[in-house]
């Protein structure tokens, strides 16, 4: 069975490894990223070999398809090329978002059992993973010119010139891809867990919602160990080639001088960042940013007043998106068509339907449940926190043969999260 079913996909599936070489090919002196904090960027063509030198390095040290990987840093480039390098394999990253307390990042761990903890310098991994058995791999910084970092371990010991004919692995679309995490609505962490169909599917709706394109600059100051980040910014960059832009966190003070200087068309947003740039204005109007069409808003509602509001002071279009981390998009307005006050349709590869507690479907009832069918969230899987190997947790997916679920989330302690919807 195709793992997209009867989805028609605007872009066809490519693994990581594919999608690189095409953009090496196409403009190898592109810019791919650019770290905002650090000043480092990389093109397409460095990009390529530096994914494929990950790849062979972990490879060598026994990851393979479906191994769990931990990765534990904020955001910087370096983050992003391991993430690609163990993508570029058909290995799993389990990107934990490091503002989870150090006794609930323990539990994660023991929950995940990884093969292999990879964590930024400035991170305490024995604090984060406890007595975990996984060996742990500690990385700093990354330069093209291969000057060296003292405290790295990693880019310093890479294998050079060893060619792509080495790793003819791939990440498949129905491999497993991630697994992150998700605080919902109770304290306890969720583990939610994605292949690359979802992913994919999730991309693709991105691309409908904003009409991105290779000749995109986009900019994205969030983790992307949370979902939203992963789907609007990761994905699209995939997708299309474009240039993505990351930063550690928003900066008030430095945002629009990003804007200006690198030539922003696309900003991720969020409530809260939109009010600070209303309720704080530093002096911009829309002739001072004239490359930064559009900013989405998600995470809560935004009123029409606030939308109309940001909109006449900055020139910007605004889109208001829904998703959660358990099924992904769910609704959104497009560059093309929308309507304030309201999250708009349901996205491309989502159908929607609104049901009561009986699962049948209802016409006008707001506070029923949602449920995605046949979608990028039948592509999702809920997992036990302390699976004994790859075994048990194939025995927890759900969704992967059937025309219609919900996602089911599971807490840290092995037990299903109450406020999630059961199969």
């Amino acid at each position: 069975m195709d793992v997209f079913g009867d989805h028609q996909l605007g872009i066809p599936y490519e693994p990581v490894a594919d999608l690189l070489t095409r953009y090496s090919a196409r403009d190898p002196r592109k810019t791919a990223i650019v770290d905002l904090e650090s000043g480092a960027s990389i093109t397409f063509g460095e990009l390529d070999r530096i994914v494929t030198d990950i790849g062979v390095y972990l490879k060598d040290r026994g990851i393979g398809k479906g191994s769990r990987v931990l990765l534990l840093s904020d955001e910087n480039l370096e983050k992003l090329l391991i993430w690609l390098g163990v993508w570029r394999i058909g290995a799993v990253i389990c990107p934990f978002n490091t503002e989870i307390n150090e006794k609930q990042m323990v539990e994660l761990a023991a929950a995940l059992d990884p093969a292999l903890v990879i964590y930024h310098k400035e991170i305490d991994a024995a604090g984060m993973v406890g007595n975990s058995p996984a060996p742990r791999l500690r990385f700093g910084r990354w330069s093209a010119a291969g000057s060296a970092d003292a405290q790295d371990e990693l880019f310093a010991t890479l294998p050079r010139g060893r060619g792509a004919s080495e790793l003819p692995e791939r990440n498949n679309a129905d491999d497993m891809a991630c697994v992150f995490c998700t605080s919902g609505t109770t304290a306890r962490p969720k583990i939610v867990v994605y292949d690359h169909a979802a992913y994919w599917l999730n991309g693709l709706d991105t691309l409908e919602f904003l009409g991105l394109s290779e000749h995109d600059r986009t900019l994205e100051y969030r983790s992307f160990g949370w979902n939203s980040a992963q789907v609007l910014s990761l994905l699209p960059f995939l997708q299309k080639g474009l240039t993505m832009h990351i930063a550690k966190r928003f900066s008030h003070s430095r945002f629009f001088d990003w804007v200006q200087q690198y030539g922003i068309t696309f900003s991720a947003g969020v409530p809260t960042v939109l009010n600070m740039l209303l309720n704080k204005p530093l002096g911009y109007t829309a002739k001072d940013i004239p490359t930064l069409r559009l900013m989405s808003c998600s995470t809560a509602p935004l009123t029409a007043q606030q939308w109309v509001q940001f909109e006449e002071m900055y020139g910007v279009t605004l889109l208001q998106l829904y998703g959660m981390s358990e099924t992904g998009w769910v609704c959104g307005n497009r560059y093309y068509t929308r309507k304030m006050g309201t999250v708009g349709l349901p996205a491309l590869h989502q159908e929607l339907k609104i049901v009561d507690g009986a699962s049948a479907a209802v016409m006008f009832r707001p506070a029923s449940s949602t449920v995605a069918k046949r979608s990028a969230s039948d592509r999702v899987a809920g997992v036990a926190s302390r699976p004994a190997g790859p075994a048990s947790w194939a025995g927890r997916t759900m969704a992967r043969s059937a025309s219609s679920a919900a996602a089911t989330c599971w807490a840290a302690a092995g037990r299903p999260s109450s406020d999630c919807k059961r199969p």
